[in-house]
């Protein structure tokens, strides 16, 4: 399933949350030697994302892939619009690391070893 052709992207590259993700560096690639991955950083939850595919998030798994009333969610597309506009934060993680970040994402939705990471909390 690919969601970011050019309606989705016009449709979405004004979108509230997209705007206030890229200018907070919200859409996060982590890369270590092992692997990299796509991480929302949000306020109170993180989402792994695969971009213009699939997220984690609520949004996503209930009303794109379950209810299909939607084709995507703002994570999915906003990392092509980042990436389009240079606005995708990179980090090089230990593997360690990432292994700790995925973990934590996916048992408690939220990183604390990413914030420390970053510095943002």
């Amino acid at each position: 399933m690919y969601v970011c052709d050019t309606d989705t992207l016009k449709a979405f590259e004004n979108h509230e949350k997209v705007v206030e993700g890229l200018r907070a560096g919200r859409f996060m690639v982590l890369d270590s030697e092992v692997m990299k991955i796509y991480i929302f950083r949000g306020i109170e939850r993180d989402y792994i994302v695969s971009p213009c595919s699939f997220c984690m998030c609520y949004d996503f798994l209930i009303n794109v892939l379950s209810r299909r009333v939607r084709t995507a969610c703002y994570h999915v597309v906003g990392f092509e619009i980042a990436r389009l506009k240079g606005k995708l934060y990179t980090i090089h993680v230990k593997p360690e690391e990432l292994a700790d970040i995925i973990i934590e994402i996916a048992v408690q939705g939220f990183s604390h070893t990413l914030r420390r990471i970053t510095g943002k909390h």
